[in-house]
């Protein structure tokens, strides 16, 4: 069966907030979007996919996804990595909402360079 997402923590990735900010400027250098974005409690982001790999990195307060069938509870330091085309929306019930990097790239072994 095709996995559509994966789960990670950053401390499993980055042991330090530097490693984290070296790994999104090669993001960045490597033409991916990055997005700081604040939601509140009961915002939602529609179902919807991309061509690209997407990744959520939560640093505040927690979200929920549902990405195809699954629904995921993520909090902050967790990471999930949406593979292209994977139907997926995002949801804001928790009463802090939520802070997070929304990234767009089209590597789909991304993290192979944080090690």
């Amino acid at each position: 069966m095709k996995s559509f997402y994966e789960i990670k923590k950053s401390t499993d990735l980055f042991a330090s907030e530097r490693e984290l900010t070296r790994f999104l400027k090669r993001l960045l250098l490597g033409k991916a979007k990055i997005f700081d974005i604040r939601n509140r409690q009961g915002d939602l982001v529609p179902y919807h996919a991309h061509q690209n790999t997407e990744i959520l990195f939560v640093l505040e307060g927690r979200l929920r996804a549902i990405i195809e069938e699954d629904i995921v509870d993520l909090g902050s330091g967790d990471i999930a990595i949406i593979e292209p085309f994977s139907i997926h929306l995002v949801a804001f019930p928790f009463l802090e909402g939520a802070r997070f990097y929304l990234c767009s790239c089209s590597n789909p072994d991304i993290f192979s360079t944080a090690e």
